[in-house]
């Protein structure tokens, strides 16, 4: 079985044993779609620890394990139940609250790293994810969800372009919130498992990077679901020539689920289409900020 979005993947790179945490559905039977993550005494995993290619599969470039360096998977449902205890309270509640019919750990709590403040990562699956995400922005708007201040917020955003405007975003998100003062990150996903696909080919062409400003479109309730995708009208960018094009943002990254309607400053890959689209992706380059 192929891996599922949010799995623990165990291997080994450069003389080390390294964990890695999968991305997204499709893996080729030679490789897991995976981003170098944490080493024994959880140090973060070197970039060079796994190889980069542009991949058939999911059409955009991808951090690549090759499965002959795998030691061991562990999917994140799995995960969930050998540690169930060890996820907060607060955490365990909201899940089962807002009607998940599957609950996963990843990040830092499933691989024993995570430190005092750590957000918990949590994987869930629901057969109906528009009443998932329904309930979530109840709870928020009942205060049940809440960020734990907006200093945390600015601290995990340090350094990026005018992160004052992108608070104005986080302290309404709920995929990046708090439960009675615990920080959690939810991924919410499409499909409860994983499959294989042998298409290295992609049809898609990496054409750069791009920069800029655009007016996102969001009313679709699956949002918030990974991997995400809106519609952008751009209104400044580099290069310029995809000015006249249809874009689309699109992203694996939880922090860019379940964005608003509003004006955003954009870094990202730039993929072409067959018909045309142009495809940002600033997962492994860029980032997504709220423009003022």
């Amino acid at each position: 079985m192929s891996p599922i979005d949010g799995s623990i993947v165990v291997f080994t790179a450069l003389g080390h044993v390294w964990t890695a945490i999968s991305r997204g559905y499709d893996h080729p039977s030679t490789h897991i779609v995976a981003e170098p993550y944490r080493g024994p005494r959880c140090e973060r995993a070197p970039p060079a620890s796994v190889e980069r290619r542009l991949l058939g599969c999911i059409q955009r470039l991808a951090p690549l394990v090759e499965r002959r360096s795998v030691l061991a998977v562990y999917d994140p449902w799995r995960i969930a139940s050998a540690l169930w205890d060890r996820i907060p309270e607060p955490i365990r509640g909201l899940a089962l609250e807002v009607g998940a019919d599957m609950v996963g750990l990843t990040g830092s709590y499933a691989v024993g790293c995570e430190r005092e403040g750590s957000d918990v990562d949590v994987v869930l699956y629901s057969r109906d994810p528009a009443d998932l995400a329904l309930r979530l922005r109840e709870a928020l708007r009942l205060g049940v969800i809440r960020q734990c201040s907006p200093e945390r917020v600015i601290s995990k955003r340090r350094g990026r372009p005018d992160y004052s405007s992108s608070l104005q975003h986080v302290m309404r998100s709920v995929t990046e919130s708090c439960v009675e003062g615990v920080p959690y990150t939810l991924r919410i996903l499409r499909e409860p498992v994983g499959r294989q696909c042998e298409a290295w080919h992609a049809r898609r062409i990496h054409a750069g990077r791009a920069r800029l400003s655009a007016v996102l479109r969001s009313h679709d309730p699956d949002r918030i679901l990974v991997p995400a995708r809106y519609e952008l009208e751009p209104l400044r960018a580099s290069p310029r020539w995809i000015l006249g094009e249809r874009i689309i943002l699109e992203s694996f990254r939880t922090r860019y689920s379940d964005l608003e309607s509003g004006s955003y400053y954009i870094e990202g890959e730039i993929f072409i289409e067959e018909d045309g689209t142009v495809t940002v992706s600033p997962d492994l380059w860029g980032g997504v900020w709220l423009e003022s």
